[in-house]
């Protein structure tokens, strides 16, 4: 079986998303990324927590930055969503490594950040990787 990302149906965008929890500072950084069904990458996110409970919570987080970044404002319809948390549609970490890098970028950043077609600079290659 491989781990290499799966392009959703044509008319669709896929939404993969994760999160990255520090428990002892009680953040979490939420990372979306946004693809079509090309592979192309139509954006990208990192929403930055405090005050963060658990690493469900965070996980929780995340789903909802996704279906906010996929829904809110920015014309996506009929998207398929994934997580790599059991308790959502689950993705292997394989399959959502850009999701992955994109949310351990947070805590570098320090704060939120949105991208429109690209993802950020530390996962490029990630990206590029995963479309090959």
């Amino acid at each position: 079986m491989s781990s290499k990302w799966q392009h959703p149906d044509r008319r669709s965008v896929k939404v993969n998303f994760d999160a990255a929890f520090r428990q002892h500072l009680k953040q979490s950084s939420s990372g979306v990324v946004i693809r079509n069904n090309m592979g192309l990458v139509m954006g990208s996110g990192v929403v930055f927590h405090r005050h963060v409970a658990d690493a469900f919570a965070a996980e929780a987080l995340a789903c909802l930055n996704g279906i906010h970044e996929s829904g809110s404002g920015r014309g996506f319809q009929n998207d398929n969503r994934k997580g790599d948390s059991s308790s959502f549609q689950h993705a292997d970490r394989g399959f959502n490594l850009v999701a992955h890098t994109t949310a351990s970028m947070g805590f570098k950043l320090g704060n939120s950040q949105f991208w429109v077609e690209e993802v950020p600079s530390d996962a490029i290659a990630v990206t590029e990787n995963a479309a090959a």
